[in-house]
């Protein structure tokens, strides 16, 4: 619904679809930038095979 004005959208507003319809709502690859992060993990040489699965 528009007030004096005609398909006035804004960066913010969730637009596209959902379930099999693409990527959802949040504009593509370049939007899951906004929910990761890069994390880092050193563990000492042949310890990676040997640690107990999480729970």
């Amino acid at each position: 619904m528009w007030i004096n004005d005609h398909n006035k959208l804004f960066a913010e507003a969730e637009t596209g679809g959902y379930r099999q319809s693409g990527l959802g709502r949040l504009h593509g690859y370049d939007a899951l930038a906004d929910f990761t992060e890069i994390k880092h993990i050193c563990m000492p040489a042949g310890v990676a095979g040997h640690i107990a699965p999480l729970r």
